[in-house]
């Protein structure tokens, strides 16, 4: 899988290149935010920490 991001001022640019990639089959392309791409990888990288069940997390809320 090959990622690339673009930089896109026009907002008529932008909507030409949503209307091209609608053009090809579900689930070859896929169009993501850098925000939302920024947000995954942090997620990513907590895999591996140490997870707390609900309930314990509520008994130490207060």
């Amino acid at each position: 899988m090959e990622s690339i991001a673009l930089t896109i001022h026009s907002d008529k640019v932008k909507q030409e290149i949503f209307d091209f990639i609608k053009k090809f089959p579900s689930g070859e392309v896929e169009v993501m935010s850098i925000e939302d791409a920024e947000d995954l990888q942090l997620l990513q990288k907590t895999r591996h920490e140490e997870t707390v069940s609900f309930a314990d997390y509520l008994k130490d809320a207060d």
